[in-house]
């Protein structure tokens, strides 16, 4: 009988990009292993699941997407845990987001080995490069070229991801970018206006065409960036295509500007530079995208940093992400290598 293994991993879109180069490593060293993966979030869809298509990572894959209001409910997480109860699993890895799961939860499953960090302390590290250092605490050690995730993307994947791209109308000499001011959480969000003061700037001198992604819920927003800095179009979530297909799209673009948010990590996914404005809530550099070598994250030191909370003490102010001026954006944009040539 092969190794019967359990992948626990809450999360969504950024949660679980940058949890893929860790699940790559698990599959590679289990490679005859039945491996499942079990991700538990409040959400109400559960989209980011295609992320893992053609992959090959899991022979079965649990993705419990209820609202939290039905989580509360005891009967709904006994249920969540009995179908992993009955799989009787032989090992078991935690990969955490933002807290460690209790460790008593995962006894009744009567595994025999348990993995998961004795605390959630990165130092400094991307999550994605976290979770591989703990893999190889636990025995699965670091290989060359870990950190690089093979999507195996399919020809149809590519054709729609082009065909979607030709569709914007472009000015010509102008070059596309992508802009994201939405966000679930108030403290994923920089204040509006002060992307209006960025765009307006950024857009005629760098002849830079923006393409604004995120939500229906956005859309308004993106229409009163758009009449401010006179040119864009928004999208949402890349109408009708997939996560893995969104990444593809993502890779005709010039870079990414925006909150700390999913399609952070799509852009991130497709290799482009990105900067984004992120609050101070988790570890410095905790949810930095899978091209760490291309990204800047804008996050203040302010004396709450690290609160881990999802809700801001301070209400709607919130410090960490109003504190950041629109000046000091500018700065480092006008100091980015890839626009230079744009002047």
């Amino acid at each position: 009988m092969p190794e019967k293994i359990l992948v626990f991993m809450p999360g969504t879109i950024g949660d679980l990009i940058t949890a893929i180069p860790a699940m790559q490593q698990i599959r590679n060293f289990h490679r005859n292993a039945e491996i499942h993966l079990y991700n538990s979030r409040f959400c109400k869809n559960d989209i980011h699941r295609t992320l893992l298509d053609h992959m090959n990572l899991f022979d079965k894959a649990f993705f419990r997407q209820v609202p939290e209001r039905l989580m509360q409910q005891p009967w709904k997480r006994i249920s969540n845990w009995y179908l992993l109860f009955r799989e009787h699993y032989d090992i078991i890895y935690e990969l955490p987001c933002n807290t460690l799961t209790p460790k008593y939860m995962f006894k009744a499953f009567r595994a025999g080995k348990f993995f998961a960090p004795e605390y959630l302390d990165p130092a400094g590290e991307p999550r994605f490069r976290y979770l591989l250092n703990f893999l190889a605490d636990c025995g699965i050690p670091r290989t060359d070229g870990d950190e690089v995730v093979n999507w195996n993307f399919q020809t149809e994947e590519i054709a729609n991801a082009e065909a979607w791209f030709s569709k914007i109308n472009i000015p010509e000499e102008y070059i596309p970018f992508i802009v994201c001011t939405g966000g679930k959480s108030p403290l994923q969000h920089w204040p509006l206006e002060r992307y209006a003061e960025v765009l307006k700037k950024i857009v005629p001198e760098y002849r830079l065409f923006p393409v604004f992604v995120g939500a229906g819920t956005d859309g308004e927003d993106a229409g009163y960036l758009i009449k401010e800095c006179g040119m864009g179009v928004f999208s949402q979530n890349v109408g009708p295509l997939s996560l893995r297909e969104m990444i593809l799209t993502f890779q005709n673009f010039k870079f990414y500007f925006g909150n700390d948010t999913g399609i952070l990590h799509i852009a991130g996914a497709a290799g482009i530079p990105s900067l984004s404005v992120s609050s101070a809530r988790a570890p410095e550099n905790f949810w930095t995208p899978l091209n760490d070598l291309k990204h800047i994250s804008i996050v203040a030191d302010v004396p709450c940093k690290n609160c881990r909370r999802n809700e801001c003490l301070y209400g709607n102010i919130v410090p960490c992400m109003t504190s950041i001026s629109a000046k000091y954006i500018l700065s480092l944009i006008f100091s980015c290598r890839y626009l230079q040539n744009r002047k």
